[in-house]
């Protein structure tokens, strides 16, 4: 009677059917433990205005290992973490719309340090960032933390 049905278990990331193969789950494993991904130890500078998702940023990469630089709220005090050059930064997160103001300047300070930087916003154009910065990883909210996490580890690789 219950052929061809699996159950699906709950985790906070994904849905997984209860008949998946043991390999798959410690396949699943290893990708999804943030600690595996090259963030321990790292800092990441989090660029976001509202405050819930810079806190559950900020969790999940501290929970990742990860030193968080900021988080910086506004433009101003963005741009001063990208550019004080005796404050090191391995990767950045920028949400591109910050009360009003577009994150491209931080992007570029970034940039021109060398610093490899990701956006996350829900309100951009992806073919404006794709035109003004390249091959950019962009995160449309929202996003699971272990994407985002993925695309951060492959940012500092």
């Amino acid at each position: 009677m219950t052929d061809g049905l699996c159950k699906m278990l709950w985790s906070p990331s994904i849905y997984l059917p209860s008949r998946f193969p043991a390999a798959a789950f410690r396949a699943m494993a290893r990708l999804d433990d943030p600690k595996s991904k090259g963030l321990s130890e790292r800092r990441i500078l989090i660029v976001e205005d509202e405050a819930m998702i810079a806190l559950d940023l900020e969790m999940s990469l501290e929970d990742a290992g990860a030193e968080v630089v900021g988080p910086a709220m506004d433009i101003e005090t963005a741009l001063d973490l990208a550019t004080d050059e005796d404050d090191e930064i391995d990767a950045a997160i920028l949400d591109v719309d910050m009360h009003g103001k577009d994150a491209f300047a931080v992007a570029e300070a970034l940039a021109a340090r060398g610093v490899p930087f990701l956006f996350h916003t829900g309100h951009a154009s992806q073919a404006e960032l794709r035109r003004r910065f390249g091959d950019v990883p962009v995160c449309i909210k929202p996003t699971r933390h272990d994407v985002l996490l993925h695309h951060l580890a492959k940012l500092v690789d």
